[in-house]
């Protein structure tokens, strides 16, 4: 929008993003102006884009100038650094560690279904173009004794595994026998690097494989009455493994690792349930599976097949629900988004924090524990190109909202330890905001 402002042609082009070069301005201006600088640099800071131009045509000598000024400099972040992409995105960001130089980069997606690893300062390492979108989450798997970056993904007919420079590992990527239906998941029982990936096919079949490929041979093949959308779940009580699947009517099926029902329920979910969340207790009977329909209505069924369901309140939109410990006393709280309202709620059904946005958001809250132990609760509102944070009251986070349109993502780039938050913006930039 600044450029709009600005001839396409000058012989002389001085752009300063003022902001940026006041830490830098002693290289550029005298002792004393430099000192002045220093003194009024909030006043200074208001004034975020300066371009003055130059140009010569036919005998006679012409300037230009435009200033951008922004009162509310100081309360808003300002970008580390922004990357533009090929084409436009709405795929989540995910943070995949560089284990050569031990600092983190970023891996996405655009809607041409191209792939990009961008390095922590921004630049683009490598692109890829793929024949179809990913199907969901993004994984990567670590061998200990050798660790090296591996990405790991699906779609609806593929198994990818990718290296640093985004070539195929050795035997990959492997074609799947039936169309995948959800996203894959990944768990590794022991913690030893020994995973395995659980995927659901339109042949109503969920099957297991390792982290090369194969599928594995001691799990048997669990066959759903219905269509399974939903990733599968892994979960454990006490010393007990267990497999969790939801069909899409609602049918829940309990499995060991070997695939074996191990626990029949006869209750069910809400159809076409957009996610669900496991509360492993110390017992069956104090395990819970939880979703939320798109009334937000909550549903909450033990594994003794005890079942519960309450609504906190009426939504005039549609809901999507999170279910997390988000202020950390040991109980899960019950985070809601619909419309431009944000509630969440105790295991006692009270209402704890409400926040109201300017403007509809999309509906699934998105849930951040940060390293220090605290939580923020993140929402996203693609028609404004805003990303709101805020803590687990409520309270927005100073700086916030900032521009972007994607679901976002915050972890250490650097070896630094600050915090940065990646998100997507409405022209087409991948866009890197530091915290505090």
């Amino acid at each position: 929008s600044f450029m709009e402002n600005i001839s396409g042609e000058a012989n002389i082009y001085i752009y300063a993003a003022v902001p940026r070069v006041l830490s830098s301005s002693a290289n550029f201006l005298t002792e004393e102006l430099a000192m002045d600088a220093l003194h009024q640099q909030d006043r200074f800071r208001k004034f975020d884009k300066i371009g003055v131009q130059f140009s010569s045509n036919k005998g006679l000598f012409y300037s230009n100038a435009c200033i951008s000024f922004n009162s509310m400099y100081g309360h808003e972040l300002k970008p580390q650094w922004e990357t533009q992409l090929d084409t436009s995105f709405h795929f989540q960001p995910y943070l995949v560690t560089n284990y050569r130089s031990n600092t983190t980069d970023v891996f996405l997606q655009d809607d041409t279904n191209k792939i990009y690893l961008v390095n922590s300062e921004g630049k683009i390492s490598w692109k890829r173009q793929l024949p179809e979108a990913i199907a969901g989450a993004v994984f990567q798997p670590v061998a200990f004794k050798n660790p090296k970056m591996q990405i790991l993904f699906n779609t609806t007919t593929h198994l990818y595994k990718l290296d640093e420079n985004g070539r195929d590992s050795k035997g990959f990527p492997v074609k799947f026998k039936s169309t995948v239906t959800n996203s894959i998941n990944m768990v590794s029982y022991e913690k030893n690097g020994d995973y395995r990936i659980f995927a659901a096919f339109n042949d109503n079949t969920i099957r297991c494989f390792n982290a090369l490929g194969a599928e594995v041979s001691g799990f048997k093949s669990l066959r759903t009455d219905n269509p399974v959308t939903l990733p599968v779940h892994y979960f454990k009580v006490n010393t007990k493994d267990y497999i969790c699947v939801i069909d899409v009517v609602g049918k829940i099926y309990i499995t060991d690792r070997q695939g074996e029902i191990k626990i029949k329920l006869k209750e069910r979910f809400p159809q076409l349930a957009k996610c669900f969340f496991v509360e492993a207790g110390s017992d069956t009977e104090h395990t819970y599976l939880v979703t939320a329909d798109s009334t937000g209505k909550v549903v909450k069924i033990s594994l003794n097949d005890s079942k519960e369901q309450f609504r906190p309140q009426r939504f005039d939109s549609p809901v999507g629900m999170d279910y997390q410990d988000i202020d950390h006393d040991g109980q899960n709280e019950y985070v809601f988004q619909s419309g431009s309202e944000l509630t969440i709620y105790n295991q006692q059904k009270k209402l704890v924090a409400s926040y109201r946005f300017n403007e509809q958001v999309m509906p699934q809250p998105l849930i951040i524990h940060l390293p220090d132990g605290s939580s923020r609760i993140g929402a996203v509102s693609s028609t404004v190109n805003s990303v709101y944070l805020l803590n687990a009251t409520c309270t927005p986070i100073t700086g916030f909202p900032v521009k972007g349109k994607t679901r976002f993502t915050i972890g250490n780039l650097t070896t630094e330890n600050l915090l940065y938050l990646i998100t997507g913006s409405a022209d087409n930039r991948l866009i890197s905001y530091p915290l505090e």
